[in-house]
């Protein structure tokens, strides 16, 4: 079989999700509530997630999610998920 690559890491956080043309990592508190938040927001921008992988940081106080998503996520979707409670930080990747 094709090996096919892996994102293991970024950071201090562990993950493993294939690269993909749209990818955003979110960093968050590692609390309830938090995936249920970003998933809302993305669905009712009609963005459709392909992959998500969720990592956390030894201490277990931050979290990471990693979304690979079929189309491009607006500056609006990330203002949108910067003004959430708990989400500290967005990035592409």
């Amino acid at each position: 079989s094709p090996i096919v690559p892996r994102v293991v890491g970024t950071d201090d956080h562990v993950i493993d999700v294939p690269p993909s043309a749209h990818v955003v990592l979110v960093r968050n508190s590692d609390v309830p509530g938090i995936i249920g938040k970003v998933g809302m927001i993305l669905g009712d921008a009609k963005v459709n997630i392909d992959d998500m992988v969720v990592g956390r940081t030894n201490s277990g106080q931050a979290a990471l999610m990693a979304l690979s998503t079929t189309t491009p996520v607006t500056d609006d979707v990330i203002a949108a998920l910067r003004a959430e409670d708990g989400i500290w930080r967005i990035d592409g990747m």
